[in-house]
């Protein structure tokens, strides 16, 4: 992020699994270093029956008064819109079985008090796109960074992963939005080849 006193970073962002969590929890500076920390919620933050729509469609927890995590929330640093989302994919039907047998999601997380189904994790999707193409559309800012759990192209899938079924569950082909839009970086974490 930008520099700030003593040349530590005044925002620090999470794409990934755990990021902006373990900062917190094993530097004890991140509070006294940064002015802000943001990271989006990812699917194994609902892992051991966490349910995803407990929180409605948009909502934050703050681990400390600068740092939280989002899900689809847009937070305003000076003249940049972060817009913060897991992104959930959107499953094709010729891979529900396999995926839906081959993930720990649909064990281990709870929609609406039942189990996590296809069809919930689809809705998500369709939830978390529209979020961020509205804000995206809306934002005023002078830059706009995207921040999610999910990829957002199979351009960033590792070679070696490029034909696994299983990036159904976690890549959604956004490659011509992003580059029609006005968006500066876009974050994403769950590569699995980071």
């Amino acid at each position: 992020g930008a520099r700030g006193q003593g040349g530590a970073p005044d925002h620090a962002l999470s794409g990934g699994k755990h990021g902006v969590a373990h900062k917190v929890h094993t530097g004890g500076q991140s509070r006294r270093r940064c002015r802000a920390g943001a990271g989006e919620t990812g699917n194994h933050e609902f892992y051991n029956n966490g349910d995803v729509t407990s929180r409605g469609d948009s909502w934050q927890y703050m681990f400390l008064d600068n740092v939280g995590y989002y899900y689809n929330k847009v937070v305003r640093i000076g003249d940049v819109d972060i817009i913060l989302s897991t992104l959930w994919s959107h499953i094709r039907e010729e891979n529900e079985v396999s995926l839906f047998r081959g993930m720990n999601d649909f064990c281990q997380i709870l929609y609406d008090k039942h189990r996590l189904r296809i069809e919930d994790f689809n809705v998500e999707h369709k939830k978390c796109l529209a979020f961020i193409k509205q804000s995206v559309l809306e934002s005023t800012a002078k830059h706009i960074v995207v921040v999610t759990h999910h990829l957002p192209t199979l351009q960033v899938v590792a070679e070696e992963r490029i034909n696994d079924s299983m990036n159904n569950a976690y890549v959604t082909q956004l490659g011509n939005f992003i580059a029609n839009s006005q968006i500066d970086y876009w974050i994403y974490g769950h590569s699995h080849e980071n």
